[in-house]
């Protein structure tokens, strides 16, 4: 035990020193609950169809009513192997040996769904509609490998909350008045590779990024794709107690590259807290417990800093997951 002690010292260590300045997106606010949201390959395995509701409500000073939403669901298409469940990125159960591989029979498990967002925090405002599909692929005993795509749309609308402090600030009055890419069309890859302890994850998103020319000037408005880079670990501490160090690395050239590293503890599947540094040197605190076995809820605040004094990043979140069992479940189709 001494030995896990020392693990968890180090986490909270790194939690407490490290400092991340990026840009805060609305996908983070949930992912430590639901990957689905930043990695559309990692979705569960049951028999149940999956659906995430979640609103957040940003903290402001000068702005009322600044929030977030999110609707997810997901399922598989054909009544998956029991002995393929997969929950919140991991295999359900331990690795089966190679004597009783052939008992174990891999299928592939297909899998669509959709995710629904909202987002008005900032100059740009942000609805997005997405639609993925993947397979979970066994790839021996104990690995197993998934791959989704995600298309979608993505609406973008200047907030008509801020206004032009300088009358004379012409740059910003023409990209107000020439923003013409408003719609934009998404499609991202993602895999997903995951055991009973380990999980790792690669997601590409915004591939079909373009320039939109504004009217007025000869500047250029760039839809840059990036990369997400996700890792995690569970530790059986024992029977009852599971501890669960992740992080997640975003690659983009449009700012800097940092991680956001997060620690998780569960207890007996039921409550779980969970503990992260995000970027913008925010900390955000989450507790969730299960309500039944289909239905469990968490509670998520972020304590952000004062940007330059004028505007604090701190918000409230409250999610619901609910599984439901379809009458039939031969098929989803």
């Amino acid at each position: 035990m001494r030995r896990w002690f020392g693990y968890i010292i180090l986490l909270m260590g790194l939690l407490t020193i490290q400092v991340s300045k990026a840009q805060q997106i609305s996908e983070f606010s949930q992912y430590l609950n639901n990957p689905y949201l930043i990695n559309s390959a990692a979705t569960d395995i049951s028999r149940q169809l999956n659906v995430d509701l979640s609103i957040r409500k940003q903290q402001s000073r000068a702005i009322k009513n600044i929030s977030s939403y999110y609707a997810s669901i997901y399922g598989t298409l054909k009544k998956p192997n029991p002995r393929q469940g997969m929950t919140n990125g991991f295999r359900e159960r331990k690795y089966v040996s190679n004597t009783t591989l052939s008992i174990f029979n891999p299928k592939p498990t297909p899998i669509i769904g959709l995710i629904v967002a909202q987002d008005n925090f900032g100059v740009v405002e942000r609805t997005n509609m997405h639609f993925t599909a993947g397979m979970h692929l066994p790839l021996n005993a104990r690995y197993t490998l998934s791959t989704a795509a995600s298309i979608g749309n993505i609406l973008l609308n200047v907030s008509d909350r801020f206004t032009i402090l300088e009358d004379n600030d012409i740059p910003f009055y023409q990209f107000i008045e020439g923003f013409d890419r408003r719609n934009i069309l998404d499609l991202g890859l993602s895999m997903w590779l995951y055991s009973d302890q380990l999980q790792v994850g690669y997601s590409i998103q915004r591939l079909f990024s373009g320039n939109s020319v504004h009217y007025g000037n000869e500047e250029t408005f760039k839809i840059r794709n990036f990369h997400v880079v996700s890792l995690g670990y569970k530790f059986q501490l024992n029977q009852d107690w599971q501890f669960i160090p992740s992080m997640i690395y975003r690659i983009s050239s449009l700012e800097e590259n940092k991680a956001d590293i997060s620690i998780r503890t569960v207890f007996r599947d039921k409550l779980w807290t969970s503990f992260s540094l995000r970027k913008e040197s925010i900390l955000v605190f989450n507790f969730g417990m299960k309500v039944s076995s289909n239905i469990s809820v968490s509670y998520s605040y972020d304590h952000g800093s004062i940007n330059e004094g004028r505007e604090s990043l701190s918000a409230n979140e409250i999610a619901l997951k609910i599984a439901i069992l379809p009458k039939s479940r031969k098929s989803l189709l």
